[in-house]
């Protein structure tokens, strides 16, 4: 009875283990024998027949970006006799899966490390609802462009390296100059639509180190990160990434016509942008004050009709020496748009809002 019982347990442990995606593994270190159970060859997509049951075997099948780091953690693990590590895996058919593996290190009476003994468990779920909930937090849900919280901390890093390395960064504002009539003339899809196809073309005209994120409603902002430590030079790369994002927005859009009845309707139009940039050296202007400053000249932008690039006045007073002796933000603010008392009040709003909307 008592032999019974342990095999109805041992059957329902197995099952427990298959349905949890665990598998159970043993490593013969001085032999280099690898011995796993039915559960490790399910989660690695394998047959016991395919599989040498050496190191070196389960280490080619974690993925190539993991591997190093896998098998550092393998070797400390050796030393302290604890292994926890988190990879990915390969399967034959390219699935990748997610594995946290633990193991605990058999050691002989002199220390020597004889075997490991542990289990690999599927957290591809897991990680895949992390993603999901990382991507809800700090991506826009129409665009998958960072929103303003990722946005925000990136330029808080952007402006800590510029300190370090003392080179300028940059950020470019930009305003949709259509997106309002084609959005009310031909429905709300076919404005996400142009929102969507605005973005792709924004991120084409960036480097891998910079960052476009949505500002909200038709308007973007770019981080430029790593410019020259020479101000002239700074401002010219500036410029031409800024001038290639222009050029690309100004291209006509073949914009799907959503409206129920017919299918692979398209409308061609233009949706050209008013762009305002402005340059950062170190901490200064801080956060809030430069996306005044980038907001400020991209409404100077608009101002003269639009599909153009205006760069900060705010900028133009400064030099390397005395980058740090920016005006208070209101005061540039009767700089920059150099208008009417009524004009600034309405500057003075926008940098208000501007302001509570970042703090």
């Amino acid at each position: 009875m008592a032999e019974l019982a342990n095999s109805k347990m041992q059957q329902s442990f197995e099952v427990a283990m298959q349905a949890g995606g665990i598998g159970i593994w043993e490593w013969d270190i001085v032999n280099d024998v690898l011995t796993w159970d039915h559960g490790m060859y399910q989660l690695y997509g394998i047959s016991e027949q395919n599989f040498p049951n050496v190191y070196d075997a389960w280490q080619a099948a974690v993925h190539p970006e993991d591997r190093l780091r896998a098998d550092e953690d393998i070797r400390n693990a050796i030393e302290i006799g604890v292994f926890n590590s988190e990879f990915r895996v390969v399967l034959p058919n390219q699935t990748i899966r997610d594995i946290c593996a633990h193991a605990i290190v058999i050691k002989d009476a002199l220390g020597v490390a004889k075997k490991m003994i542990g289990t690999n468990w599927d957290i591809s779920k897991i990680r895949a609802r992390q993603a999901n909930i990382e991507k809800i937090a700090f991506f826009d849900d129409l665009t998958s462009l960072p929103n303003q919280r990722l946005f925000m901390d990136r330029l808080s890093q952007a402006m800590l390296i510029s300190s370090r390395k003392k080179n300028y960064g940059a950020l470019i504002f930009i305003d949709l100059d259509k997106f309002k009539v084609i959005n009310d003339e031909y429905g709300h899809l076919a404005g996400d639509w142009l929102l969507v196809e605005a973005s792709k073309r924004i991120k084409k005209c960036l480097r891998q180190t910079d960052t476009a994120s949505r500002y909200g409603g038709d308007e973007f902002i770019v981080l430029l990160g790593d410019l020259s430590a020479n101000k002239d030079d700074a401002k010219m790369e500036l410029q031409k990434i800024a001038e290639n994002i222009r050029d690309s927005l100004s291209a006509l859009y073949s914009v799907p016509i959503f409206d129920g009845k017919t299918k692979g309707n398209f409308i061609r139009c233009g949706c050209s942008a008013s762009l305002g940039s402005s340059l950062f050296f170190g901490q200064q202007p801080d956060s809030i004050e430069l996306i005044y400053q980038a907001d400020a000249a991209m409404y100077e932008a608009k101002s003269k009709g639009g599909n153009r690039v205006k760069f900060s006045k705010s900028n133009l007073l400064m030099t390397t020496e005395d980058a740090g002796l920016v005006e208070d933000s209101l005061e540039a603010g009767k700089i920059l748009l150099n208008t009417s008392n009524n004009q600034l009040k309405l500057a003075e709003r926008r940098y208000q809002k501007l302001k509570n909307k970042l703090t």
